[in-house]
């Protein structure tokens, strides 16, 4: 596992985007234990043609699967 480092987060990097792109709809969703209450989250906020940004470690990875079908 790496080290934190101070200021690089996943919040920081979603305020960059929507500083440099202010057309942009960029929303930052906290991860969570329960994918079903996640994924029902994003897919409020997301429609076709959208870009999904998954960002983490761990079990993360496995929430792309989930939102293919």
């Amino acid at each position: 596992s790496e080290s934190p480092i101070a200021g690089v987060t996943a919040q920081a990097l979603c305020h960059a985007i929507k500083q440099n792109n202010p057309s942009f709809h960029v929303e930052y969703v906290p991860y969570e234990h329960d994918f079903k209450s996640l994924i029902a989250r994003v897919e409020k906020i997301v429609s076709n043609n959208d870009l999904l940004l998954i960002q983490g470690a761990g079990k993360i990875n496995l929430l792309a699967q989930f939102l293919q079908k």
